[in-house]
């Protein structure tokens, strides 16, 4: 992956844009001002050959000029936790530092490594200056470091040598910037100017890296609070949507083992619906997001299996599902449409085999009419009179 490590990471372009925009000092008198420099928040991966583990390294900011350059790790935490020499982010980074120890070292500019967090710091600093004084301690360090690259990376076989640690630690500076501090930075137009400047450089090469509440394009998409997994695309009334391939993957499965006409699923048949994350752009909806998502879903699970069996039925924040047998629906929905009057009503409680909540009788309407009759149905064609307060329009 280029750029950010967890797709989306705002924290590494606000530390991007508040160190384009601010002076920060380390210490009484010892700044740092790279507000001259370049910025890239989604530089290309070292390549495996250029690396000293033979491991090719995504690195999450890089900030240069012709005569310096830092490669910088951002680790940041919604919980309050010191960072020590044994948390998993920094040796990850110290892994990923040593691994470009022959890149620095063959440069004509100045290579500096930064390791930029939101957690407190100064235990760490503590632990750094003991390691560096301690052979014996330095010798077992060594061996958790080989540990932790077993788990990074796979085949990953190489040793990692005291020397090249300690080379690191002493070119190494630590950055605390925490979240409130980016927060009232954020309030300088400065700030925001450099951030926009910076996330559209990154969009401009990766656009899946950028947070869809500043993507210039308005996104939807579906995935898994884990962020895992690879996203399938369509384009809906001007908006990107995506749905992560995991969670299609387990909707396909669940449809093709369905018999009945009309079934509801639970996080017990489903198991995304528990860990599942919406993201959409603030102007949206929810009613609009369920719509979108809904039909995406629908088209590339027709597009999967070359028909469509079942009409799947989404809501966000929901932790259930409604599927629905094509044919059973369509027959459903034509008897619930006055042709005189060209309006359609919802489908009682005493009609279907289960309850269903209003907006599935909407979906059925919306959905069988435009996959089936390829007929966009004007939502005030639809007679939504109900004591259900759950019956909330899905929107045009």
């Amino acid at each position: 992956m280029n750029g950010a490590q967890k797709t989306g990471d705002k924290y590494n372009y606000d530390v991007a844009a508040f160190l384009k925009t601010n002076v920060y000092e380390y210490s009484p008198g010892v700044l740092l001002d790279l507000r001259k420099f370049s910025f890239d928040a989604a530089p290309n991966p070292f390549p495996a050959v250029a690396t000293s583990f033979n491991q090719k390294i995504s690195i999450d900011l890089v900030i240069s000029t012709s005569e310096r350059e830092y490669l910088c790790e951002c680790k940041s935490s919604d919980s309050p936790r010191r960072l020590s020499k044994d948390s998993k982010e920094f040796k990850e980074s110290l892994l990923q530092f040593i691994g470009l120890e022959d890149y620095r070292i063959r440069q004509p500019r100045d290579v500096i490594y930064l390791t930029i967090t939101n957690m407190p710091t100064r235990y760490l600093e503590k632990e750094i200056r003991d390691l560096k004084k301690d052979f014996d301690k330095m010798q077992d360090y060594s061996l958790k470091l080989q540990k932790q690259g077993r788990q990074k990376w796979s085949g990953f076989e190489s040793e990692t040598g005291i020397d090249s640690i300690i080379s690191v630690l002493d070119n190494l500076s630590l950055i605390q910037i925490e979240k409130g501090r980016l927060k009232e930075a954020a309030k300088d137009r400065r700030f925001q100017e450099a951030l926009v400047e910076i996330v559209r450089n990154v969009e401009r090469k990766h656009p899946k890296l950028v947070p869809i509440s500043l993507a210039t394009k308005a996104h939807l998409r579906l995935g898994l609070e884990t962020g895992e997994g690879s996203y399938l695309e369509k384009e809906k009334l001007g908006y990107d949507v995506e749905i992560s391939s995991k969670i299609l993957d387990q909707i396909t499965a669940f449809e093709t083992s369905l018999k009945e006409d009309i079934v509801k699923a639970t996080v017990r048949e489903l198991p995304f619906l528990k860990i599942c994350q919406l993201s959409k752009t603030q102007e949206m909806s929810m009613n609009q997001a369920a719509k979108l998502i809904t039909e995406t879903i629908n088209d590339l699970i027709e597009e999967r299996l070359g028909n469509l069996s079942y009409i799947a039925i989404f809501f966000p924040n929901l932790f259930e599902m409604y599927f629905a047998k094509t044919y059973w629906a369509s027959k459903m929905v034509d008897s619930h449409v006055s042709p005189s009057e060209n309006r359609y009503s919802l489908i009682k409680e005493n009609e279907v085999a289960i309850p269903i909540p209003p907006y599935v009788s909407i979906f059925l309407i919306t959905e069988t009419r435009r996959l089936i009759n390829g007929i966009i149905v004007d939502p005030n064609r639809i007679d939504q009179t109900t004591n259900d307060s759950t019956a909330s329009y899905i929107e045009s």
